[in-house]
């Protein structure tokens, strides 16, 4: 799995809980259909810098299936204090994530964050 443009930081105190909260989860195809991508929404509801964060994503289908869960790591996320970033996540394509991505089958899915673990500056 790969991730978009991020920068490095210094690593501070770590904490769990929800500093970060999921605001919009985006399932899309890339180049030539052929590559699964997730594009979500994350907000950073400190007043300090969140440096990194990891989580489950968990997406449930419109029955309130678990259809798949991801674990998202964010080793470089820099979300400054109070704001909203977008970062995009690319699954295999041959996984069960990457396949209902690509179907186009994720559309009337609601995905949320557990067991986040949060890293502050």
């Amino acid at each position: 799995m790969k991730k978009f443009i991020f920068v490095t930081a210094l690593l501070g105190s770590s904490v769990y809980a929800a500093e970060i909260e999921l605001n919009n989860v985006v399932f899309r195809s890339g180049e030539f259909g052929i590559e699964p991508i997730i594009e979500l929404s994350i907000s950073n509801n400190t007043q300090n810098e969140v440096v990194a964060f990891k989580a489950g994503l968990t997406c449930l289908d419109a029955f309130g299936d678990v259809a798949f869960t991801l674990n998202i790591t964010d080793r470089s996320a820099n979300i400054p204090p109070r704001a909203r970033v977008t970062g995009a996540w690319k699954p295999n394509m041959f996984s069960d994530a990457g396949k209902i991505v690509l179907s186009n089958d994720a559309k009337n899915f609601s995905c949320s964050f557990e067991d986040i673990q949060v890293v502050l500056k």
